[in-house]
């Protein structure tokens, strides 16, 4: 290994991964964030579905939404 300027107090990384559990589940961490990126696809599609593009009042209209 090369010298280093400041002192490393973390293990070299083993190569080793967290995706996959050796049961072939993914980790908890990961089920966490695929879940967050559906609901935010959900979300996008209800926006753009419901949205009345005419309404562009402050309080209840499309103000600054794109």
């Amino acid at each position: 290994m090369t010298e280093r300027v400041f002192e490393n107090h973390f293990s070299d990384r083993d190569g080793s991964s967290d995706v996959v559990l050796p049961d072939g589940e993914f980790t908890n961490k990961l089920e966490r964030e695929r879940r967050v990126l559906e609901l935010a696809g959900v979300l996008e599609k209800d926006l753009v579905k419901h949205t009345n593009w005419n309404d562009v009042s402050v309080y209840t209209g499309t103000t600054g939404v794109n």
